[in-house]
């Protein structure tokens, strides 16, 4: 609750409009945003509701087969372009399933599916993707990165706090580049005005985060970089940067093999997000 409130004095914008948010139905989590930001459009996760079938699917003595049947059930009811067709689905479904599966479904799913998760939700935002939901590959690697740090049980506080600078530098990163028409991501049409020439370019130094979580559970903390420099590695090892004009399309992590002159811009603040923030998402840089 407590990040929730630091949040709000942090980005008050987000008091004020209903803004999607992607939750992994975490009951302390969903509380927390429902008593903070009611506001906010709270979306279920399509992994997450997946992993929950696949995982009661196997508590239950389920096989492999009844997890693939399941879990692509979930899909056909999730990708349904109504609710009234989404129940018409699983009418169809039903009878296929076990009473135990229905009865959980019910009773723990149905209303996720039908008010945060389905695609007749998730569309009028602008957020549907018919292959993940909501969510992108690029969440869910962060996610993941999480896990393996959350699974190393005791951290020191500065280790946790430099953890999360490298992670914000690292889609720092990834918004400029997006604003600079570099990497995979595109401002939306709405906000071409923010675009910025190739050669505009400023990564924020930061270590790789596996290459974080490796030398951390090893016992051996990465050095930090240098604050004079951007110490970065192209993804091409074969690519050399030698001026800031080479700076281009490449995915960049630091390591020691190549120096590019460290520059500094000032900050956006948070707290400057556009009303109609919520259609940026399906082009935005992030």
């Amino acid at each position: 609750m407590e990040f929730f409130r630091v949040l709000e004095q942090l980005v008050p914008a987000l008091s004020k409009h209903a803004y999607p948010i992607v939750v992994d139905r975490e009951k302390a989590i969903v509380d927390a945003i429902s008593t903070v930001f009611p506001n906010l459009r709270q979306l279920s996760c399509w992994r997450h509701l997946h992993t929950d079938v696949k995982h009661w699917v196997r508590q239950h003595g389920g096989t492999q087969d009844d997890v693939v049947f399941y879990t692509d059930s979930l899909y056909e009811l999730l990708r349904q372009p109504t609710v009234d067709a989404m129940q018409t689905m699983k009418a169809n479904i039903t009878p296929k399933c076990s009473k135990a599966f229905v009865h959980y479904f019910d009773s723990e799913l149905e209303s996720d599916v039908t008010e945060r998760a389905g695609r007749w939700i998730l569309e009028p935002l602008g957020v549907y993707n018919p292959y993940s939901g909501v969510t992108s590959n690029m969440a869910e690697s962060m996610n993941a990165v999480l896990k393996r740090l959350l699974n190393y049980k005791q951290l020191q506080c500065d280790a946790i706090t430099e953890f999360l600078y490298h992670c914000q530098a690292y889609y720092l990163n990834e918004i400029r580049r997006g604003m600079c028409g570099l990497g995979q991501y595109r401002l939306a049409d709405a906000y071409k005005t923010l675009e910025r020439g190739k050669d505009m370019f400023r990564p924020v130094s930061h270590t790789d985060l596996d290459a974080f979580v490796n030398q951390l559970t090893q016992h051996n903390m990465p050095s930090t970089t240098d604050p004079d420099k951007e110490v970065l590695q192209p993804a091409n090892p074969s690519t050399q940067v030698e001026s800031q004009d080479n700076v281009n399309d490449a995915t960049y992590t630091t390591q020691s093999q190549v120096t590019v002159e460290n520059h500094t811009s000032k900050p956006v603040p948070f707290t400057d997000i556009p009303d109609n923030f919520a259609n940026m998402s399906r082009h935005a840089v992030f």
